[in-house]
C-alpha cells in the first residue's frame, strides 16, 4: 500500500452487500488518482455485467480506473456495442425505486424523459477508455496476493519460513474481521496508509524467527467450524476428551481449540527449534506420569481426576509466554492424547 492512499471495501452506497459481489475503492492521494475494483465469483452472466457497468457509469466523481476481477472469462466483449442494451434496460427500469441502478442511471441520462445520447455515448466512452479486466482463479490470487505480501513485508524473516505465512494469514484475518463487522453495519469499511501499517507492525511483533503470539479469540472464531465438526469424529483424542467431560459439548470444543491451536505454534517452532518442542513435550510426559501415579494412590482413576491433575502441572518454555501459555500448555497435553500425533509420547486419561 502506498503511502497517501485510502482503501475502502463496500464504498459505494447502491452496491448489494453479496458474498460473491465484492467493491473495492481506491484512493492514491499522492498522484491524485481514484480506482474503482471490482471482483466477481462464479459466471457473470451478461445481465449482470450490465449492472456493474450501469454502476460505474452513474458515478459522480472522476475514476482513473475501472477494474474487473472474474473468477471465470465471459462469452462476450465488454465495449460500446453494449450501449443499446444498458439504454433497453434503463427504458424497461424507468418506473422501478429510485433506489435502483438503472433507475438512477434513468434520472441521468434522460431529461423529460429524453435519452441524452451524447452525455450517455460520452460516459460509456470514458468508462471503456479506463476499463481493465483480469480473469484470475481466486486460488491464484490468493496466491499473488501471499507472495506480494511477503516479499514485500516479511524481509526480516530468514530462519522461520513459515513465519511468513503465519503473519500474512494473520494480517488477512484481521482485515477480514473489520471488513465483516462493516458489512455487519451496513458501512463500507476504509483503511488508511497509517492504519495498514499498524495492523502491519502488529503483526511482525507477532510473527517473526523468534516469536509466535497469534490472537487466542481469533483463531477460534476462525477454527470454530472445523472444531465443530471434530467433535463428531472417531479420533483417539475426541474420544478421551468425551471420557473425561461426558456430554459437555463446550469443554471439549474448547479442549479442540486448545490442542489446535498448539498443534499451529508446534508446525511453526519444530522447523528451527525442534529441541525446544521436544523438551517440551518430554516435560508433558513426564509431568502426565506423575499425575498418573498421584491420582492412583488416591484411589481415584476417574479420567477427569487425571486431567484436572495433569494440566495444573506447568510447562517451562521460551516460548509459553504471555496470556497464551495457560492455553499451549493445555493444547500440549490434548495433542500427546491423540493418537495421530508426531511426537514419541501417547498419553491417555483413562488408566486402570
Amino acid at each position: 500500500m502506498k503511502s497517501g492512499a485510502v482503501h475502502s471495501f463496500e464504498h459505494l452506497d447502491d452496491v448489494s452487500f453479496e458474498s460473491n459481489d465484492k467493491y473495492f475503492f481506491t484512493i492514491d492521494e499522492s498522484v491524485n488518482e481514484t480506482e474503482l475494483i471490482q471482483a466477481k465469483s462464479g459466471t457473470v452472466k451478461k445481465q449482470k455485467m450490465l449492472s456493474v457497468l450501469t454502476n460505474w457509469l452513474i458515478i459522480e466523481f472522476p475514476v482513473s480506473r475501472f477494474t474487473l476481477f472474474l473468477e471465470n472469462d465471459i462469452d462476450y466483449e465488454i465495449n460500446s456495442s453494449l450501449g443499446d442494451e444498458i439504454i433497453d434496460v434503463m427504458e424497461k427500469n424507468k418506473n422501478s425505486r429510485t433506489t435502483s441502478i438503472f433507475k438512477k442511471a434513468y434520472l441521468k441520462f434522460y431529461i423529460d424523459d429524453k435519452l441524452d445520447q451524447k452525455l450517455f455515448n460520452d460516459g460509456l466512452a470514458n468508462l471503456l477508455s479506463k476499463f481493465q479486466k483480469h480473469v484470475i482463479s481466486k486460488n491464484d490470487l490468493d496466491t499473488e496476493c501471499r507472495d506480494k505480501y511477503t516479499t514485500d513485508y516479511c524481509r526480516d524473516i530468514v530462519v522461520a519460513k513459515i513465519a511468513k505465512d503465519m503473519r500474512y494469514n494473520g494480517f488477512e484475518t484481521v482485515l477480514n474481521l473489520k471488513i465483516d463487522d462493516a458489512i455487519k453495519d451496513k458501512k463500507p469499511y476504509k483503511i488508511t496508509y497509517s492504519e495498514f501499517n499498524n495492523i502491519n507492525a502488529d503483526m511482525v511483533m507477532k510473527f517473526s524467527d523468534t516469536s509466535y503470539e497469534p490472537d487466542f479469540l481469533i483463531f477460534k472464531d476462525k477454527k470454530r467450524e472445523l472444531a465443530e465438526s471434530i467433535i463428531e469424529s472417531k479420533e483417539r483424542y475426541i474420544d478421551e476428551l468425551k471420557s473425561v467431560f461426558k456430554n459437555n459439548t463446550n469443554l471439549i470444543i474448547n479442549n479442540i481449540f486448545n490442542k489446535l491451536f498448539y498443534e499451529d505454534m508446534r508446525i511453526f517452532f519444530i522447523s528451527h527449534k525442534k529441541n525446544e518442542v521436544l523438551n517440551l513435550e518430554d516435560q508433558a510426559f513426564n509431568n502426565y506420569e506423575e499425575a498418573a501415579y498421584e491420582v492412583k494412590n488416591m484411589g481415584d482413576l476417574m479420567p477427569y481426576q487425571l486431567y484436572s491433575c495433569t494440566i495444573k502441572r506447568r510447562l517451562e518454555s521460551s516460548y509459553l509466554t504471555g496470556l497464551n501459555a495457560q492455553t499451549l500448555t493445555k493444547g500440549c497435553y490434548v495433542y500427546l492424547s491423540d493418537q495421530n500425533n508426531e511426537s514419541k509420547y501417547k498419553i491417555s486419561w483413562c488408566i486402570k
